[in-house]
């Protein structure tokens, strides 16, 4: 009796699992190369824009995305402003953006951004973050406490060109 509840245990496990590990929603073609998915893109540039300027904020953000040899090699996420000027990045190198000074963020808006950037970069993947609160913010980047959920919308809106 033991072994058939631990047999069923298991199996409802795997059943979970596969379940869970269903459908790929994900804009891009993936191959499994034995140990681990390898995510494929069509070399190119590859750009997303939010429709609207926020309400409250006044940015309307937007990603670039650069794909050579079928890899993300480089990001770029900024914003620009209904007011117009220079766009969020570079506000934040200049120190015209002070979410430290004016916010208490342990870091300014542009190193928060890049590490958002890397990470993508590392993983291939903007379908591969996980949230921590309903404003979009994340455990899974170290060094970004700001909200990344609108930058891993549009990257995955900008892949989508990818295919």
């Amino acid at each position: 009796m033991k072994k058939l509840a631990l047999f069923l245990g298991v199996l409802l496990v795997i059943s979970i699992i596969a379940v869970g590990c269903g459908g790929n929603d994900n804009p891009v073609d993936k191959k499994d190369n034995g140990d681990t998915e390898v995510v494929e893109y069509k070399d190119g540039k590859y750009f997303a824009m939010q429709d609207s300027f926020d309400e409250k904020t006044g940015w309307k953000y937007e990603v670039t995305v650069n794909v050579e040899d079928s890899k993300i090699v480089e990001v770029n996420w900024s914003a620009t402003h209904k007011d117009g000027g220079t766009d969020k990045k570079t506000r934040s190198e200049d120190g015209e953006y002070g979410m430290v000074q004016n916010g208490n963020a342990q870091w300014p808006w542009h190193e928060q951004a890049q590490k958002v950037e890397e990470y993508l970069v590392e993983t291939q993947d903007p379908t591969d973050i996980e949230y921590i609160d309903d404003e979009g913010r994340t455990d899974a980047i170290s060094g970004a406490s700001i909200n990344v959920k609108k930058f891993f919308e549009l990257a995955e809106e900008a892949l989508k060109g990818a295919k």
